[in-house]
């Protein structure tokens, strides 16, 4: 059970300039991660003024959509206590409506409203203009009430906030990045979990009722109000959800059809989340697809070409790596080690961001080689240089909406375990990837100090024979969610089926696939499943370069040099083990 904490798309703001959601992202993040942290403010102000009704009452906000506050049980075992507010966004169809298709952009964290915001018209382009697409902020993220904003009801100089750069390098620590990267992250998932559950730990708070059963509760009460409204009363099975989730909002769709299998419309689970796959098993190899498109796309477009092979740029690469070894720099007592340490940490969490969505690729060949640059000169100022390129988180990598969800999902067993029992315990995540592996694991040990219990126990088993199948949806080369999970998602769900695209990123959106894009919509259609052919071969990646899979038969060269490229990222998983 240990990787449903589902850090799936490690938030969407896991650091400060580059940001990798799972919507599409061509353009500069720096821009995205400012213009997301507006919409949420925007949303907030919004919501704030609508008065919740326990029907769905929309009207007119921001632009082309419309908004609604639903009024539900706090705590649904108890229909007449205190009431929580789930905020609604609704981008409506243009033809005549097939009815309403809900989405959730996954997180756990992430608020639905800012997403249909972003990605709504994209989404229509692919679904069909006949749907009215909605979303909503689960329990204590985004807009909802009761809010879960514990670093907020902190001071700004409290002890959660004070994880400052000079904190972190005042003294020489150890070789072990894992280490010290683990000690900075438990002892702020501690303090965090100390602010909460001063805050947002009672019975009325957000914190008990944050686990995704209710969240699914929180559905039907949403389908019920749409069953019951005007628009609702003329589509056929308006009672039936018909949903796509992406990442942790695959744990939501998964949640829904084990709780409620009759209530299952057309279910589409995409970037499949299963509680004990290996999470970031296909992290490295996803992000070594970089040295293929960029040996393909040519030194004239990708400047970190080099040599004569994709293998030559990966050793580009891994030479530039182990500049930044901190089991090199502490067995020669070098002052620096722990500044050598944590670049390589931010280097290894943004680099990491670009295998969400491979159109990030053509915009990390410069920082890699002024990166390369500093490292062959390690001074302190040089470092700081570093650091500024691969940039500093926000507040924290794991926030407390993810916690909240999280820790909760796992009915807090992770709850006072020490932090070398908690290494101890995640070797085996730490040991699937160089990139992933330390910082998904250094999430999980967050939950040590998560205290707040769930109101109502969570489902710890996914499977259902569902009124309606479910059409799950994988990448070849997910990061996060590897393709192993939707094989065993299809299993628990009988008569459902697994849709492959044989490319690497996160999710069909990343992807952007013109065969799986169609599928999915023809299964929104008319529920038909894609059959035998639930296969869809690469199309066109970064820089404008079709690939096949880099393990396809097609190209004996491609083979030969991707898997020395796979040895070579195992080489470098031992850097993180010394």
């Amino acid at each position: 059970m240990l990787s449903k904490m589902l850090l799936l798309c490690l938030r969407a703001t896991v650091v400060s300039g580059f940001v990798m959601p799972v919507g599409r992202r061509d353009s500069n993040t720096t821009s995205t991660t400012d213009n997301s942290s507006a919409i949420v403010q925007a949303s907030q102000d919004t919501f704030s003024r609508i008065l919740p009704s326990t029907e769905l009452e929309w009207q007119p906000c921001f632009s082309q959509v419309f908004c609604a506050v639903l009024d539900v049980p706090l705590d649904y075992r108890l229909p007449n206590g205190s009431r929580a507010f789930v905020p609604l966004i609704k981008y409506p169809s243009t033809q005549p409506s097939k009815g309403m298709l809900l989405t959730n952009p996954g997180g756990p964290g992430e608020a639905g409203t800012s997403f249909v915001i972003e990605n709504a018209s994209a989404l229509a382009d692919i679904v069909g203009h006949d749907w009215d697409i909605v979303s909503w902020d689960p329990r204590g993220i985004g807009s909802s009430m009761p809010a879960l904003n514990c670093s907020i009801a902190s001071n700004s100089t409290s002890t959660v906030q004070k994880r400052n750069f000079e904190r972190r390098t005042d003294k020489l620590r150890g070789p072990s990045l894992p280490e010290q990267f683990f000690e900075e992250e438990f002892q702020y998932g501690q303090q965090l979990g100390v602010a909460c559950q001063a805050v947002a730990g009672g019975p009325n708070d957000a914190g008990p009722h944050m686990n995704t059963i209710v969240v699914a509760r929180d559905i039907i009460s949403i389908l019920d109000a749409y069953t019951r409204s005007c628009v609702g009363k003329t589509i056929q099975n308006s009672h039936l959800l018909n949903y796509w989730g992406f990442s942790y909002g695959t744990t939501i769709g998964q949640t829904f059809a084990t709780a409620f299998p009759d209530r299952v419309g057309r279910m589409i689970n995409d970037g499949v989340v299963e509680p004990d796959a290996k999470p970031v098993e296909f992290a490295d190899a996803a992000f070594s697809t970089f040295f293929t498109y960029c040996y393909k796309a040519g030194p004239d477009t990708c400047p970190y070409y080099t040599g004569n092979s994709s293998h030559d740029i990966f050793l580009r690469f891994e030479e530039t790596v182990r500049r930044l070894d901190p089991g090199l720099a502490f067995k020669n007592s070098w002052t620096n080690t722990t500044m050598i340490s944590i670049a390589l940490n931010r280097l290894k969490i943004r680099l990491w961001g670009t295998s969400y969505a491979l159109a990030s690729f053509p915009f990390i060949s410069s920082p890699l080689i002024l990166v390369e640059t500093l490292s062959q000169n390690i001074t302190e100022d040089g470092l700081k240089a570093v650091l500024q390129i691969v940039g500093e988180p926000t507040l924290a990598i794991f926030g407390e909406q993810l916690l909240g969800v999280a820790c909760t999902d796992l009915e807090n067993i992770w709850y006072n375990r020490t932090m070398n029992e908690s290494i101890e315990e995640l070797k085996p995540i730490r040991s699937q990837s160089f990139l992933a592996g330390d910082v998904y694991a250094a999430g999980l040990s967050g939950c040590a100090g998560w205290s707040i219990k769930p109101a109502e126990r969570s489902l710890t088993k996914f499977g259902a024979k569902t009124r309606n199948p479910i059409l799950f949806v994988s990448n070849t080369l997910d990061p996060v969610t590897p393709i192993t999970s939707g094989k065993e998602a299809v299993r628990l769900f009988p008569g459902s089926q697994l849709l492959t695209i044989n490319m690497a990123g996160h999710s069909s959106l990343a992807a952007n696939n013109t065969c799986a894009n169609n599928k999915i919509r023809a299964y929104l259609h008319n529920g038909a499943l894609p059959g035998r052919n639930n296969y869809c071969a690469g199309e066109v990646g970064p820089w404008g370069i079709t690939l096949p899979h880099p393990s396809s038969e097609s190209n004996k060269r491609d083979n030969e040099e991707w898997n020395k490229i796979q040895e070579g990222m195992g080489r470098l998983r031992g850097i993180s083990e010394t």
